[in-house]
């Protein structure tokens, strides 16, 4: 009797390993292709820096054996950093101007005294193809009470913040003339609206496309206000026929995630099981883990981990050019992409 336990117990447990061995099988033979993206921002700078154009860096790039580019999309703070003529401040900054009403028409003006909190963020351009570009991306992502249009001389966007938005300074203690701590105010710089997604560069995804490489666009999120998000970011993928192979989000929240809920929309889901799209899970600098993403976890769970392991070139490993006088030129950078695959 007591045998025939046993046989039972390892037949049971022989079928539990086999179920175990066969799905693992089926998740491994999916996952024999590569693919080398580089980010735009980083190699247009690079180009930048060569004196080259940024379509022929991406030439470059092919010819080297990079499948694709990532896009992220534009954020306010990018396109400051990028020399693009608008200029932004929380509406406190802005009135400890004195003179700051000679810098904005009537109507907005208006606004700003009547109607806007101190942790509102406040973007002005003179550039009218800017300025329509943005209100076009801002309406397709974000509901309406999250922003004020004034299309005037003065071209201004007026966007809801509050004081959870604020970014701080660093410690700026004031010392006295022994250098005895006084006091460390806090000095408000600026709002994470200026990182939200408010779209991707037309003409930035026209110069990757003219050097024949492949897209991975890459959505950010802000996390209120955003439901219309993952309806505008696939409209995106598909207006510009850029189906990527691998969704990676961008910032610190997944796409539509939302603070008040604590997760993700619905349609997010729909969307990525629709067409089996999986989502990368960017590896951490110390390799023990991913990159934490509000959002992310409960999204691997409930897509059943169709997820893609994203492998950074961060910087310590970019550092091993001609590494230890030993590996030349890029030859540890490589063989560290090897090792990671």
């Amino acid at each position: 009797m007591k045998k025939k336990i046993y046989l039972v117990l390892m037949l049971v447990s022989l079928i539990a390993t086999g179920i175990l061995l066969f799905n693992r099988i089926q998740v491994e033979n999916q996952a024999k292709s590569v693919e080398i993206l580089a980010d735009y921002e980083e190699f247009a700078i690079m180009a930048t820096q060569q004196g080259i154009p940024t379509s022929e860096m991406f030439e470059m790039l092919k010819d080297a054996g990079v499948s694709g580019i990532a896009l992220k999309e534009e954020t306010l703070f990018n396109m400051v950093m990028e020399g693009k003529p608008i200029e932004y401040d929380l509406v406190k900054t802005i009135k400890s101007d004195l003179d700051w009403k000679d810098k904005y028409d009537d109507a907005a003006i208006r606004h700003l005294e009547m109607e806007a909190s101190p942790y509102d963020l406040v973007v002005r351009t003179y550039d009218q193809s800017i300025f329509e570009a943005m209100v076009t991306h801002i309406k397709a992502r974000y509901d309406a009470e999250f922003y004020t249009f004034f299309d005037e001389s003065i071209n201004t966007i007026v966007f809801k913040g509050s004081v959870d938005d604020v970014y701080y300074s660093e410690d700026e203690r004031y010392r006295d003339y022994n250098s005895k701590s006084i006091k460390v105010p806090k000095k408000e710089l600026s709002s994470m609206v200026e990182d939200m997604g408010i779209g991707f560069d037309a003409q930035k995804i026209a110069e990757i496309k003219e050097a024949g490489l492949a897209i991975n666009l890459r959505p950010g999120n802000y996390y209120k206000y955003n439901s219309k998000i993952v309806d505008a970011y696939f409209d995106d993928v598909m207006r510009y026929n850029e189906v990527p192979n691998v969704l990676i989000f961008n910032g610190s929240d997944i796409l539509s995630y939302t603070k008040e809920t604590g997760i993700y929309q619905q349609a997010l889901y729909d969307r990525l099981k629709e067409i089996y799209l999986p989502i990368g899970l960017v590896e951490a600098s110390d390799q023990l883990g991913f990159i934490a993403q509000n959002g992310i976890t409960a999204l691997t769970k409930d897509l059943e981990f169709n997820i893609v392991r994203v492998f950074p070139v961060i910087e310590y490993i970019q550092q091993r050019y001609n590494y230890l006088g030993y590996y030349e030129g890029g030859k540890e950078i490589e063989n560290t992409m090897y090792r990671a695959i």
